[in-house]
């Protein structure tokens, strides 16, 4: 797979980006769907639906961030998120510590 799946002037498009965004959108509409079909409300679905995505997004690059920590010159380096680097098991654990939060909160209801 090609690094760069296609570029628009100076903006590049990176093929691990789209490809993620894609899943996310799959994944929300397939729950969208499941919610419609069981007659739950779907009024804060997307919001916490994205809540749970820049959470998987954080603990990704945070992991990334543990296990190439002789990479950074700084702590602060962490947050360049230009520069790449996430591991995709710190975006499942993401995902579930936020998903587990708001079924531990009781604000994912009827799920």
């Amino acid at each position: 797979m090609y690094p760069i799946l296609f570029s628009i002037g100076k903006i590049n498009f990176y093929s691990y980006g789209f490809f993620a965004s894609l899943a996310f959108i799959a994944g929300y509409l397939v729950i969208y769907q499941l919610f419609k079909k069981d007659g739950h409300k779907t009024d804060d679905l997307v919001d916490k639906c994205l809540l749970i995505f820049i959470a998987a997004v954080l603990v990704s690059r945070l992991a990334f961030y543990l296990v190439y920590h002789d990479q950074f010159n700084h702590w602060y380096e962490l947050f360049y998120i230009w520069q790449g680097g996430m591991i995709s098991f710190g975006g499942l654990l993401g995902g579930l510590i936020s998903y587990g939060y708001f079924y531990k909160k009781n604000l994912w209801h009827n799920f």
